[in-house]
């Protein structure tokens, strides 16, 4: 009898131990060659990282083929500029090698930003050129320069951009089979921003009694509510592919200042995932931000997000190390390192290939 439970006990905690999360993001400038998606792969299978974040849509472009084979959601978006070869295909390429790693790939999509700040290598069939009109624009209604934030942001309060973003994300779910969507910028550029005039109709419209805590509810609401919807989309053709999101790690500040109500996502079940930016140096700060996290009760829910760059020497593997640490005795669901190339570059991700491999 007691050998049995042992033996259950083990199998459990080997479930677990499989079930933790160690990620990094890619981002695209890190996936546009057949030979650099093939040392990555290598680099975190031999690491022990077990999952991957491929950013497939940089600025409201492509990455893979939209509508490679069903064209069920029109996805008009260009082929991106990062890419050296416009016949290949990073997405597809990732998928096959890191499925022989036995790696999860989540595609990761930046959902409401649709320029960088140089918009000179964007195709002239870009959304950013074809739906100006669609540009979140300040309370005097001046549309958002390229310059502002990281780029330009299309407004989350206008149904056709909702309705557009959502068809690119279902192409990219029915036609590659990703463990999971990850979505970026999933908010709102400001305070500042989201007063398209398009947008104030849609509130007006919507909104009988009309102030300042009915137009924050109404901001959060199109954020979560497009979330929402994609979430039951996404599960009728897909019930095993997660929908998981990048967030701001203050929740509070990502409600106020960016109308991202993560706590309430996770609540009630709209995403399945929350991937924390604590991109911080400070150890400390990042377990004050957890502690406070406690009374969500989600733990197996978020996922930490930790830096891994190093801007002047001044920051060390050790470090992160620590970072790593202190996720795990908080019982989240895992870490994930922004980002591969970071990590590559400092030669963080050799040094912390013990510690990754220990998690």
């Amino acid at each position: 009898m007691k050998k049995t439970s042992i033996l259950l006990l083990l199998l459990l905690g080997i479930v677990a131990l499989q079930g933790r999360v160690k990620a990094v993001w890619a981002p695209g400038w890190d996936i546009t060659t057949p030979q650099a998606i093939d040392t990555m792969v290598e680099n975190c299978a031999s690491a022990g990282i077990n999952e991957i974040l491929a950013q497939v849509r940089y600025r409201g472009d492509a990455l893979y083929v939209p509508n490679k084979h069903n064209s069920r959601y029109p996805n008009p978006e260009p082929r991106s500029h990062l890419l050296k070869d416009a016949t290949f295909d990073p997405l597809e390429y990732l998928l096959a090698k890191a499925k022989k790693r036995n790696i999860r790939v989540q595609a990761w999509v930046t959902v409401f930003i649709i320029s960088p700040h140089e918009t000179d290598k964007l195709a002239p069939t870009h959304p950013f050129f074809l739906h100006s009109q669609w540009i979140s624009a300040d309370f005097q209604g001046k549309p958002m320069e390229q310059s502002d934030h990281e780029g330009a942001f299309f407004d989350p309060g206008i149904a056709a951009v909702r309705n557009y973003v959502h068809n690119v994300i279902m192409d990219i779910a029915m036609n590659y089979p990703v463990d999971g969507i990850h979505l970026d910028y999933i908010r709102y550029p400001d305070m500042a921003y989201g007063f398209n005039p398009l947008a104030r109709q849609e509130f007006a419209a919507s909104t009988p009694e009309q102030d300042a805590e009915s137009w924050m509810q109404w901001r959060e609401g199109t954020i979560t509510n497009f979330i929402l919807s994609l979430k039951q989309d996404l599960a009728s053709h897909h019930k095993k592919m997660a929908l998981t999101a990048a967030v701001i790690e203050d929740r509070e500040k990502g409600r106020q200042k960016y109308s991202q109500n993560w706590a309430e996502w996770l609540k009630n079940g709209v995403v399945d995932r929350v991937y924390l930016m604590a991109y911080t140096q400070d150890t400390g700060k990042i377990e004050t931000e957890l502690k406070e996290l406690a009374s969500l009760k989600k733990n197996k829910k978020i996922v930490v997000g930790l830096r891994g760059w190093d801007d002047d020497s001044s920051y060390r593997a050790r470090q992160i190390q620590d970072k790593m640490a202190l996720v795990k005795r908080r019982g989240m669901s895992g870490f994930a390192l922004f980002s591969y190339g970071g990590l590559i570059n400092a030669g963080y991700l050799s040094q912390l290939k013990t510690a990754i491999k220990r998690y």
